[in-house]
């Protein structure tokens, strides 16, 4: 019996062991007790969807508009038609798509869940292009086979069927699954996508609020939430290792936003662990589908990993020498696929995402390096790639352990009462525009990933030290600290037009805040309507200061040096017109 078949044999026999168990409480965020499940019958009068859904009949497209019909997985380009030296006004793009400012085209490949929708994109304010998908994949619908009630949320257990697109061929068959918490009250939740961490079974299946939908998939085979080479028919190996664990976990997620009242705006990704490394690699490379990403402890390099992990995730996505790419025609192998740096550098999707990262310099079993190392790729560690690409990001680290406190400061000593999914004032949606700070003045240092006391490297560890005693730690730089702790925005004050855009920017986030206020730069990321085209000279206005900057090639820009402060301030953009 195989390692892989081992695993699956394990998972299915905790799973059937859950269903088979007696009526017990769950834990729920204010409550556990639960009235007697129901494992079996029909959910009466639920808007649960049991059978696949049908494809909608598209609305005709505006007689103004060019009707394009593709599916999913082709790429569309289309000709915006931009007039040189005017503001660019194009809006409604697909999530996903982009401007491709060399050309002046739209350009769009829609994933395999986007299938079944159309988008309406407008030139000039006008209508011009109608995308419309048609879901030409289509693997097994989700099932639900139990539920149980707690007091402000339901536990649904689901289960699927793969095919040759979710699992490789010689496993296609193979049932799957899952556990999705659905708040008790009716209206658009956030939903969160939590990848458990390594192991045979996810210790975290219980959990549910009622607040949020929740969705856990597993990855039973501890693929690091990527996928595997298919070892096909007797052992013959192919020459390629396919995301298919993502493609389950996005499957998924696409179902319950279908089947639940789920905000599909307020979509994002959470782990620890491998669940942390996962969410990186899934929030980055399919970032049109989150709003953020919660990862903690994970490595953000691939190739970092210490050996051990190297030869086991060896055994799913082939050698490091060997460089099996994803698919038949890449020219990009998975384990630079993994490598996050550069994910930052070159994925436009990724550039416009917002990542909360904790990890600890105490940490022995995923070391500090996993975000100070660099990469060979980029030569930047992932924390300098953040900062150099100007990523929106809040990265705190501290001398905790494994999953385990800083031993001084304790849990959440950087105000974790922040949530972007449901913060009234500094708030993170898909289709919302936000600042990403860099270089802040507040920020601490954490090192180049070295040694500061003369201490061996330990090949597991790195220099971590004993994570229950405080200033023990071998790596360099301070033990605890942040980048981007105190630095917020009002969302509600958002003016993301054509010719314009404003924002309120300030101080916020812990009951003690710099008195002198704290310098950064802001790009603004996730425009959804001002998108000057690049070489176009901006002016902006932040309180009684004002300037001139310029739109890189990118068709991104960056405001150098604001200082935000506890009075709060606005931030206003327009085109320069000599």
């Amino acid at each position: 019996m195989t390692p892989r078949t081992s695993s699956l044999l394990l998972g299915a026999l905790l799973f059937a062991g859950l269903l088979a168990c007696t009526p017990r409480s769950l834990p729920d965020e204010r409550d556990s007790r639960r009235e007697t499940p129901s494992t079996t019958e029909p959910l009466v009068g639920s808007t649960i969807v049991q059978e696949p859904t049908p494809q909608a009949i598209p609305n005709p497209p505006p007689p103004s508009a060019d009707l394009r019909e593709i599916n999913e997985g082709d790429v569309l380009r289309w000709d915006l038609q931009l007039e040189q030296g005017k503001p660019t006004d194009v809006r409604g793009l697909p999530p996903g798509s982009y401007i491709d400012w060399k050309t002046g085209e739209l350009v769009f490949q829609p994933d395999f869940i986007q299938g079944g929708k159309q988008w309406t994109v407008h030139v000039g304010g006008k209508p011009a292009l109608v995308v419309r998908v048609a879901d030409s994949i289509r693997p097994p619908e989700p099932q639900i086979i139990g539920q149980e009630s707690g007091k402000s949320f339901t536990r649904y257990i689901v289960e699927f069927t793969s095919d040759a697109f979710l699992d490789s061929p010689s496993r296609a068959g193979t049932s799957h699954r899952a556990v999705v918490t659905v708040p008790t009250n009716p209206s658009p939740f956030p939903v969160r996508l939590h990848l458990h961490g390594f192991g045979p079974m996810p210790s975290t299946l219980d959990w549910g609020s009622g607040s949020e939908i929740i969705v856990h998939p597993q990855d039973l085979e501890n693929t690091y939430w990527w996928g595997y080479e298919d070892p096909g028919v007797e052992g013959e190996r192919t020459s390629t290792a396919p995301p298919y664990t993502m493609r389950r976990a996005l499957h998924l997620l696409e179902w319950t936003l279908r089947t639940f009242p789920g905000d599909p705006e307020r979509v994002h990704v959470q782990g620890r662990s491998m669940g942390g490394a996962g969410a990186g690699v899934i929030g980055s490379l399919a970032a049109r589908h989150f709003s953020w990403v919660d990862s903690g402890v994970g490595q953000m390099i691939a190739r970092n990993h210490r050996p051990e992990r190297i030869d086991q995730l060896s055994g799913h996505w082939g050698s490091v020498e060997r460089a099996l790419p994803e698919e038949t025609g890449s020219d990009v192998s998975v384990w630079d696929r993994m490598d996050l740096s550069r994910s930052l550098h070159h994925d436009i999707e990724a550039r416009e995402q917002f990542f909360f990262l904790r990890h600890a310099k105490d940490d022995r079993v995923i070391h500090f390096g996993a975000v100070t190392h660099v990469s060979p790729i980029t030569g930047e560690s992932y924390y300098e790639a953040l900062q150099s690409q100007r990523i929106g990001h809040f990265a705190v680290w501290d001398e905790g352990g494994h999953m385990t406190p800083d031993p001084l400061l304790g849990r959440h000593w950087w105000g974790h009462s922040w949530n972007p999914s449901l913060d009234d004032r500094s708030r993170l949606e898909r289709d919302l525009a936000f600042p990403a700070f860099s270089q802040s003045g507040a920020d601490a240092d954490p090192g180049r990933g070295r040694a500061r006391d003369g201490r061996p490297w330990h090949q597991r560890a790195g220099y971590s030290g004993n994570p229950e005693v405080p200033g023990d730690t071998g790596w360099d730089g301070t033990p605890q600290g942040a980048f981007n702790r105190y630095l917020r925005w009002d969302s509600s004050s958002l003016v993301d037009e054509p010719q314009r855009l404003e924002i309120t920017l300030g101080l916020g986030g812990a009951s003690e805040l710099p008195a002198n206020g704290v310098v950064t730069n802001v790009t603004l990321r996730r425009r959804q309507a001002f998108r000057p085209p690049p070489g176009t000279q901006l002016t902006y206005r932040y309180g009684e200061r004002s300037g001139f900057i310029t739109v890189d090639k990118r068709g991104e820009f960056t405001v150098p040096s604001l200082t935000l402060k506890t009075d709060w301030q606005r931030l206003s953009l327009s085109y320069y017109f000599p």
